[in-house]
């Protein structure tokens, strides 16, 4: 699973589409991401949740169209 790779810094670029959207929550506790509803309060963006994680372990992001 990408969240665990991430939280063990096994990923170098990740790789993700500016158009989509995951609705979810990372629990950093367990390295796990779960996906929700976009309309429960506090739901984030899963993608934009690993790719700030990614490039705080100074890892790459790159951003597709």
């Amino acid at each position: 699973m990408i969240c665990k790779a991430i939280f063990e810094n096994r990923v170098d670029t990740l790789f993700v589409d500016v158009n989509r959207i995951i609705p979810g929550k990372i629990e950093l506790e367990i390295g796990k991401y779960f996906v929700r509803d976009i309309d429960v309060p506090k739901v984030g963006d899963v993608l934009n949740a690993l790719a700030q994680l990614v490039l705080k372990s100074k890892s790459e992001v790159t951003v597709l169209p």
